[in-house]
């Protein structure tokens, strides 16, 4: 696991995005398995993403991937592995696309707290994420139906 934490920034997040495709695959063939286990690998497949970011001292930069990895997740829970949903199964969808973002979110704190800079870019930073997604979350409401 210490090579994961030495690569820069776009190994990164191509081994974060090939993680959730295959995480999405299981998803379509191995249904409820495949939905629970989505956020915790989400999780740890950003932890080398996180790493990258310290070092370059992109945490703008790790928001905005990360809010995009949890978004294309929820695109790809919807779409691929839950088929046609009803409210339930939406529901469902959404509470993964939360855990998902929850978690990334514990991640984005522990990444931007420590660092030297003022607390308005601290902040900026860190409503990047929360609202970004319930942007999203707002205008893919009938995604899937």
């Amino acid at each position: 696991m210490r090579l994961l934490h030495s690569w820069s920034f776009g190994p990164a997040l191509g081994f974060a995005a090939c993680l959730l495709g295959l995480t999405l695959l299981a998803a379509h063939f191995f249904a409820p398995l495949g939905w629970l286990i989505s956020p915790v690998v989400l999780y740890q497949s950003v932890n080398p993403l996180n790493a990258a970011a310290a070092r370059r001292g992109w945490r703008g930069g790790f928001a905005l991937a990360t809010l995009g990895l949890v978004c294309l997740q929820h695109m790809g829970l919807v779409l691929v592995a839950g088929g046609t949903l009803d409210a339930a199964g939406r529901g469902w969808m959404l509470l993964v696309t939360l855990a998902s973002g929850l978690g990334v979110f514990t991640q984005l704190i522990d990444l931007v707290t420590p660092a030297p800079r003022p607390w308005p870019g601290k902040a900026a930073i860190l409503l990047l994420f929360p609202l970004g997604l319930a942007l999203y979350l707002s205008y893919s409401q009938r995604l899937g139906f």
